[in-house]
């Protein structure tokens, strides 16, 4: 005996594999980004080693103890951060 599929169970399986596969493209392109911002916050002039980033920047937001130099959290947050910031901001609209 064959069992027969539906057209509704049919619409409802392909919705909820596309929805499934819209969700790891969407999370693929927010890993991707964040890569891509932390790259651009790394790239200049001045070189900052991503994790040096990452600490000047989660180092000011939670008041740790600054053991980077000067200049960098300067780079880092006064031009660097406000580029990105303001790239993916226009990206998005």
């Amino acid at each position: 005996m064959e069992s027969k599929i539906t057209a509704k169970e049919k619409i409802s399986k392909n919705a909820s594999t596309g929805i499934w596969k819209y969700r790891r493209i969407m999370i693929l392109l927010t890993v991707a980004l964040a890569a891509l911002a932390l790259f651009c916050l790394c790239v200049g002039k001045f070189s900052v080693t991503p994790y040096e980033a990452l600490r000047i920047i989660f180092g000011r937001l939670t008041g740790v103890v600054r053991d980077w130099e000067p200049m960098a959290e300067n780079d880092v947050l006064g031009l660097r951060l406000t580029r990105v910031i303001a790239d993916v901001g226009a990206g998005a609209a």
